[in-house]
């Protein structure tokens, strides 16, 4: 029982990056991404705000998420999903800090180019 008290008291930590007037996040706008022809990097710009973003919720173990997303091949595994979740503003969800445009724009075109490991 205190395992699963310690669980959920990190959940609520770990999952409650609120919005605020200083994130530059707005109001989250449907998109329709397409592959640029500079796809973005994984590792240089998509990791860190899958790390920043979505790992807090996404990770192994957590029973409230439903994908792991702490690396490229988990992300990879479930990039359809994601790309489906991030285009129609379900992810990140709106109890959490939204993606900045920049963010979401580099997001979006990376898994819109099939979610390259580069």
């Amino acid at each position: 029982m205190r395992a699963l008290v310690v669980v959920l008291l990190a959940l609520l930590v770990g999952c409650s990056r609120t919005a605020d007037s200083t994130s530059g996040a707005g109001a989250c706008t449907r998109a329709d991404p397409t592959c640029p022809a500079i796809v973005p990097s994984y590792a240089n710009e998509i990791a860190p705000i899958f790390t920043a973003a979505c790992v807090p919720c996404h990770y192994a173990g957590n029973p409230y998420a439903q994908s792991n997303l702490v690396d490229y091949a988990n992300v990879h595994r479930v990039y359809g999903s994601a790309l489906g979740q991030v285009e129609s503003c379900l992810m990140p969800p709106a109890s959490v800090q939204q993606l900045s445009e920049a963010e979401r724009t580099a997001v979006l075109a990376w898994l819109a180019c099939g979610a390259p490991d580069n």
